[in-house]
């Protein structure tokens, strides 16, 4: 009996843990792969903003920080160690968004020389801004949420905000992290 009572609680316990899902600081949030990640804490070249997309739900995400810089994982901690105010994205087809999660970070480690620029078509892999990362994993998949890659278009951190309050392809805002914005 003993044993059978602790084989129970044993087996609840794992489920307890097992069913446990990560959350983002400072907030109630669920981490999912693939979620996009936007900020308004930075700005450079006169847009405003900052994003990345969630690379595995223990919370690292992909993304590149500037001129000077290339395409890097980073853990969440380190994201809102400077990127207090950050709206999540995300997308419903959670398939989906684990598979931009997976492409992302293989983007990265088979692109960790690519330099940021923003003088290119969408789907250069080798020039790369912060926001473009999560576009090139979304539209590996079939998701295009604004424009074809052929297109010397630059996808704005903020135009995720757009995308995610629009519902385009499925995207929609999961959440606001800090002050609203």
């Amino acid at each position: 009996m003993f044993f059978k009572r602790l084989s129970s609680m044993l087996v609840l316990s794992l489920f307890m843990v097992l069913s446990f899902a990560a959350v983002y600081p400072h907030s109630n949030i669920t981490i999912k792969t693939g979620d996009v990640l936007v900020t308004n804490n930075t700005s450079s070249n006169g847009f405003t903003g900052h994003a990345g997309i969630v690379v595995n739900n223990s919370g690292y995400e992909a993304t590149i920080r500037g001129y000077g810089f290339h395409p890097e994982i980073q853990s969440l901690k380190t994201w809102f160690a400077t990127n207090i105010n950050t709206k999540v994205v995300r997308n419903s087809d959670s398939k989906l968004g684990t598979k931009a999660g997976f492409w992302a970070s293989n983007y990265v480690r088979t692109h960790r020389n690519a330099e940021y620029g923003l003088n290119n078509t969408l789907g250069n892999l080798n020039e790369v801004y912060c926001s473009k990362i999560p576009w090139l994993a979304y539209y590996s998949y079939g998701a295009e949420p604004l424009y074809r890659a052929s297109q010397p278009s630059i996808m704005e951190p903020y135009e995720w905000l757009h995308v995610g309050h629009d519902g385009v392809k499925g995207f929609f805002i999961a959440g606001t992290i800090g002050e609203d914005f």
